[in-house]
């Protein structure tokens, strides 16, 4: 049951930083600029987008990082994500990776808070033509199941 709401997270990504179109800051709904404002009051180079109408992605600075955060049509805060180095992520996670995948090349990492399922990181991995994403928890267990997201290309 759990892989599934982890699969569900992830075609939810896919949807939501897919197609999008920009949207002007004084075209949102005032609860979706307020509820961003609140949660990241010091933002800096803010850039809003939109797949559809339920769901807006705005990009911006804060503290010197490059961060992407997720807001639903009524306000509510979906997730936000931002990259990370390899040296930034706890043992447990580096350690998960080296056991069970360590014939595979980190390509990009991302730290992921969101409302549900909760904090995790978002790796992809690589070997040859192969590609992996894996979403691991803080204690390095994996989230998804790895096999069903290899790719052949």
């Amino acid at each position: 049951m759990k892989s599934r709401s982890y699969l569900l997270l992830i075609c939810l990504f896919a949807l939501i930083f897919g197609c999008q179109t920009s949207v002007l800051e004084k075209n949102l709904p005032a609860v979706i600029n307020e509820a961003f404002k609140t949660k990241y009051p010091q933002a800096q180079k803010i850039s809003w987008s939109s797949q559809d109408t339920d769901k807006f992605k705005v990009d911006f600075s804060f503290k010197n990082e490059k961060i992407s955060s997720v807001f639903s049509s009524d306000g509510k805060w979906i997730l936000t994500e931002k990259k990370i180095i390899t040296s930034k992520l706890p043992s447990t996670v580096l350690n998960t990776i080296q056991n069970g995948f360590g014939d595979y090349n980190i390509q990009s990492i991302k730290q992921v808070e969101s409302a549900y399922p909760g904090n995790y990181y978002s790796i992809k991995l690589k070997n040859g033509n192969k590609q992996i994403t894996l979403n691991l928890s803080h204690d390095g267990v994996i989230l998804n199941d790895a096999d069903t997201k290899r790719d052949q290309n």
